[in-house]
């Protein structure tokens, strides 16, 4: 079965057990405050939940699809927990979710699409699990992330992927990532094509953190 729409001001919604899917824009009500998700539950729709009262969401295992803008706008959610069978975070998933300090990813989440956590000014804390891509202003205006740890699986990461992260003071890099390095807090991106031993060449400045203080002197193998 399928919930299709919550009315009236009801602060909270038990979604019954065997339902497998939240349709689209099915729980845009401010008044609902608190969400309780069945094991049954397999997909969230587009703007299921965007701009409701929910502070706290716990994605069930199961679920492999969250729509775009699932939680776009929900301005007092405050914990997230993510389930390890969500593969993607769609785009604009929990864009403006603006008390939103920390996020979690399972190692089952390879892609953070665009917009997906735009303007969430309080996240703090991102743990990126065993992220490969990060898509376009994934975290533009998250204005009080000061420390990034990419994980050994990164593969891409797009220019303006945490543009406007204007507290960005350190970017670090699992040691394994044969793709990025951090020098001295910055990101390094590597070239497409090895050294004559086999072994990457990072000439290319991928991300600097706005926030970061005092002098930077550039590496001697930048370009």
């Amino acid at each position: 079965s399928v919930l299709y729409k919550v009315k009236g001001n009801i602060a909270k919604v038990a979604v019954k057990n065997g339902t497998k899917g939240i349709a689209e824009n099915a729980v845009n009500n401010a008044a609902v405050t608190s969400v309780s998700l069945p094991t049954s539950l397999v997909s969230i729709g587009n703007n299921a939940f965007a701009g409701s009262g929910v502070k706290i969401v716990n994605i069930p295992n199961g679920v492999t699809s969250v729509g775009s803008g699932a939680f776009k706008d929900c301005k007092n959610l405050l914990i997230v927990s993510l389930s390890n069978s969500v593969k993607e975070i769609s785009t604009a998933t929990f864009k403006g979710c603006s008390v939103l300090k920390k996020i979690a990813f399972p190692a089952s989440v390879s892609v953070v699409s665009a917009d997906a956590f735009a303007d969430c000014k309080k996240l703090e804390v991102v743990e990126f699990g065993d992220v490969e891509e990060i898509e376009q202003y994934a975290f533009s205006g998250c204005s009080s992330l000061k420390v990034l740890n990419l994980p050994a699986t990164l593969k891409e990461i797009a220019p303006k992927a945490f543009i406007g992260c204007k507290s960005l003071e350190n970017i670090n890099v699992a040691a394994e990532n044969k793709l990025f390095k951090s020098v001295d807090g910055v990101l390094l991106v590597a070239n497409e094509t090895d050294d004559e031993n086999a072994e990457p060449v990072f000439e290319t400045i991928a991300l600097y953190p706005v926030g970061r203080a005092g002098e930077y002197v550039v590496p001697a193998e930048v370009k």
